[in-house]
């Protein structure tokens, strides 16, 4: 287990979202079948919530200035793609 690393609702995590500072989340994703990382995207807080809202399970792990999301999608979504939701903790 990643350390400090916890397993929340999805309605947690969109509250903490909307509780970030600034109008945006990170958008990070890894295609796990070439190892290959897209450019990070910065996107609305909206985008973030509709990520979450197609997530299976979503993890939280606080890294002190900033949050990530871990997003586990459904079997039926390319499950190879890992994305995840940074935000900041601290304006």
């Amino acid at each position: 287990m990643i350390d400090g690393f916890v397993i929340v609702s999805k309605e947690e995590a969109k509250q903490m979202i909307d509780n970030a500072p600034g109008d945006t989340v990170i958008i990070t994703t890894m295609d796990l079948k070439n190892f290959a990382h897209e450019k990070n995207k910065r996107k609305a807080k909206d985008v973030g919530k509709t990520l979450i809202d197609l997530a299976k399970e979503v993890g939280y792990q606080n890294n002190d200035i900033f949050g990530m999301i871990y997003l586990e999608k459904e079997k039926n979504i390319e499950r190879h793609i890992i994305q995840n939701i940074l935000f900041p903790q601290i304006e």
